[in-house]
């Protein structure tokens, strides 16, 4: 699942997954991609989450999903946490964080690790 409150960004990453085989869901901020997940009992494999929205930021959704769907894996994507100071940031340092603008090889590469050293083929990452 790809969550941006920007739809250009939303739509660039979420076409990107899915010219590669990933079947991906979209959601435009935390609460809608609480909303469409009430309604997938297994969750999803991988959320990619921005940072920084209205209504419910990516933290805050990351936790949420975490709660109902431990095994779902957590990319982030900021504009703005590189530029913050180490001690304001809202991500702890563990926290996988894609810093925009990045590529599709970065993209790749992140997704890659998330799903695991098993991963050849795309996997659903709704």
């Amino acid at each position: 699942m790809v969550v941006d409150d920007e739809a250009p960004i939303r739509d660039t990453v979420s076409l990107a997954l899915s010219s590669r085989g990933y079947q991906v869901l979209r959601a435009e901020d935390g609460e809608q991609a609480l909303s469409l997940m009430a309604n997938m009992p297994g969750g999803v494999q991988v959320l990619i989450t921005d940072v920084v929205m209205p209504r419910l930021d990516g933290p805050g959704l990351a936790a949420a999903v975490a709660s109902r769907h431990p095994d779902t894996r957590v990319i982030f994507m900021s504009g703005y946490e590189n530029r913050v100071p180490a001690n304001r940031r809202r991500l702890p340092a563990d926290q996988v964080c894609l810093f925009k603008p990045f590529s599709l090889v970065v993209l790749e590469r992140a997704l890659n690790d998330a799903l695991g050293p098993d991963t050849d083929d795309p996997q659903d990452i709704e």
